[in-house]
């Protein structure tokens, strides 16, 4: 099986068209790579139920899947590419003469790539859903690779799926050139629940109740302990501060102050004995 996706860009050696037969004046062409089927793996993406034949795979980026989107896209025009010059090289076997690419490219072909008619909208594939005896001819899986069925894949639980698809014909006439795609398997992703609005809820802490145990006496009032605590420890603190005092011989006594009500200074001056003075005076 020739398996492309976007992590193995240029897998595909050997592209060729084969059991072509022609219907209805309309050219009909398997389209192989060594004899096998090629299948093509898309990233995860966005989809729409067209119909019950046909599902819609949508270019959506955003910001999870802008670079692989962007990838893919490239990897499917370079498919394409490639099929436009398989049928270039066909041209004089189909139709008698010799086409150029360019003239294959941009006026035969037509891609499978829908282009938007408003600007608010997305590029686009469509894929047909296969069926085998009225029921859907693929596989469908869960993210966790459940079996699910068609029901899952329209359920509203259902977001983007990566999608595997294989171009199972290429159909020429003679205005036009295109290639019909068929899903193989279909892996889908369930969305994720989100909690409308404050979901939390406070947890109800019971209040522990203290009470003083039974077997303890002689137990005073709190306050009271405190109190006695407290002068105690001022005590202690006024008997560290209370140091021994030393008498020394005074020299001189100085006892009247006058302050200097402009300097805001101190001037100390000495009391004389009368008598004495008297004495030295005679």
């Amino acid at each position: 099986m020739e398996h492309i996706s976007i992590n193995n860009t240029d897998p595909i050696s050997d592209i060729t068209l084969t059991n072509c037969e022609t219907y209805d004046n309309m050219l009909y062409c398997d389209i192989k790579s060594c004899k096998k089927p090629i299948y093509m793996q898309t990233p995860k993406m966005c989809y729409d139920i067209v119909d019950s034949d046909y599902i819609d795979l949508i270019f959506k980026n955003n910001r999870d899947t802008k670079d692989k989107i962007g990838r893919f896209y490239k990897l499917f025009k370079d498919f394409e590419n490639k099929i436009c010059e398989c049928i270039s090289k066909k041209s004089i076997d189909w139709f008698g003469s010799s086409i150029d690419l360019n003239t294959i490219k941009y006026e035969l072909f037509k891609t499978s790539i829908q282009t938007p008619e408003d600007f608010d909208k997305f590029f686009k594939i469509k894929i047909k859903t296969p069926k085998s005896n009225n029921s859907y001819d693929f596989e469908i899986y869960g993210s966790k690779g459940k079996n699910l069925d068609y029901t899952d894949l329209i359920s509203k639980n259902a977001s983007d799926c990566v999608f595997l698809i294989s171009p199972t014909e290429l159909i020429i006439s003679s205005t036009k050139a295109y290639i019909n795609w068929s899903v193989s398997q279909i892996l889908v992703h369930e969305k994720k629940i989100n909690i409308k609005g404050f979901g939390i809820r406070k947890e109800n802490t019971p209040k522990i109740k203290i009470s003083l145990i039974d077997n303890i006496t002689n137990i005073k009032n709190p306050k009271e302990t405190l109190k006695e605590e407290t002068k105690i420890e001022e005590s202690k603190e006024k008997t560290k501060l209370i140091e021994p005092i030393t008498e020394k011989p005074i020299e001189k006594i100085y006892d009247n102050t006058i302050k200097n009500e402009e300097t805001e200074t101190i001037d100390v001056h000495p009391v004389v004995d009368e008598e004495i003075y008297e004495k030295e005076e005679q």
